[in-house]
């Protein structure tokens, strides 16, 4: 494994900043990795006919260091470390977010998604919380990719809360390199994509024809 740099946590993600000081003078080489995802292009909440109902998807709130570009691994409880010249193509929020409405657009097939500045007209908010996004070791020789959201999806009219769901994937790794720490990653992905784009979907539909039905 890339050698990683460690914090220490104390308490939940608080963190001590000494321990993340780089050497004067020395410079090391950086891989960027750029996850995507490649979900089939139906999935089973795709309507038959087009939805009315429009969705925001807020970037996901989260805390130093998982809003960064770095790399978390966790080798034992409490301690926060980082693969050494290697980072995300962007933070790791905004990643989270622009795959989540492609995932709705793409797999569940709601049309009209988009994040607070694209233009739409919203019915609906969905709200995360990014717990995890990490390599974890949990005493085994090889790591897990973990990837750990909460979701609420929220009425735009009144800010109700419609519905509230955590999501956990985890997916062993090949090895602790980071190609097979990618690879990891992106299968995690994939699959925690399509479960939040199905389940916001479902809840979507579900509300929008009651909201229907009690309108006529």
């Amino acid at each position: 494994m890339n050698r990683p740099r460690t914090w220490i946590v104390a308490g939940a993600l608080a963190v001590s900043l000494s321990a993340c000081s780089l050497v004067a003078g020395k410079r090391e080489a950086l891989t960027v990795y750029a996850p995507h995802i490649a979900l089939p292009a139906n999935g089973s909440s795709v309507p038959a006919a087009p939805r009315r109902w429009q969705l925001w998807v807020a970037e996901p709130a989260t805390l130093e260091p998982l809003a960064g570009t770095r790399i978390v691994v966790v080798e034992e409880p409490g301690t926060l470390q980082f693969y050494r010249g290697a980072r995300w193509s962007d933070e790791v929020p905004v990643m989270m977010q622009r795959f989540i409405v492609d995932g709705l657009r793409e797999y569940a097939g709601v049309t009209g998604v988009g994040t607070p500045s694209s233009g739409l007209t919203a019915d609906y908010v969905l709200r995360s919380d990014l717990h995890g996004f990490q390599i974890e070791f949990r005493g085994a020789p090889l790591p897990t990719a973990t990837i750990q959201i909460t979701a609420q999806l929220v009425d735009a009219s009144n800010g109700q809360v419609l519905a509230s769901r955590r999501f956990v994937e985890d997916e062993a790794c090949a090895d602790a390199k980071l190609p097979g720490v990618y690879a990891a990653f992106q299968a995690a992905l994939n699959r925690i994509v399509m479960r939040i784009a199905d389940w916001t979907a479902s809840i979507g539909d579900a509300h929008f024809r009651d909201e229907s039905t009690r309108t006529r």
